[in-house]
């Protein structure tokens, strides 16, 4: 357990230090801080060539992705939450 809440705490700090800022959002956007934030959690990671392109259609395709990559870093939070419980129960009862 302990091997795994080590491997989630380390997987979302080098999220966050891999993290990229879009050339082609413009500083001051009202969604700047939004972007910012879906790419630090690598639910966004932009296109080959480093743009976010914010103003192009999203199909159904990029839609599943995103989808996919939040459901991960929400199971990801929910099992450090359960550890963080457990870890609780387990002084609690000591």
């Amino acid at each position: 357990m302990k091997k795994l809440i080590a491997l989630l705490a380390a997987a979302t700090l080098a999220g966050g230090a891999f993290a990229q800022s879009f050339p082609d959002v413009p500083s001051g956007h009202w969604a700047e801080d939004a972007v910012e934030q879906i790419a630090e959690l690598n639910i966004v990671i932009g296109f080959p060539d480093g743009t976010f392109r914010g103003n192009e259609a999203f199909t159904r395709y990029q839609a599943s992705l995103v989808m996919s990559r939040m459901l991960g870093v929400i199971d990801a939070d929910m099992a450090t939450m359960d550890a963080r419980l457990s870890a609780a129960e387990s002084a609690i009862a000591g």
